[in-house]
């Protein structure tokens, strides 16, 4: 027996995965949805030391909260 498609979680993810309005929700095909929500290919992670580089270019400055 086939289930059915899961609507509500495909919302779920566009909207707040991607950022997706309902309109694009609504145009984009299963299959875009399914690239916007696949992992990217050869990512490698977001290390410590990538964050302490980010942080030496762009330092905060006083009253930036």
């Amino acid at each position: 027996m086939t289930r059915p498609f899961p609507w509500q979680e495909a919302m779920r993810l566009a909207f707040s995965h991607l950022g997706w309005c309902p309109r694009t929700f609504w145009q984009a095909t299963p299959r875009e949805l399914a690239a916007g929500l696949a992992p990217p290919q050869n990512a490698s992670p977001f290390l410590q030391q990538d964050l302490v580089q980010l942080m030496g270019r762009y330092p905060d400055k006083k009253g930036d909260h």
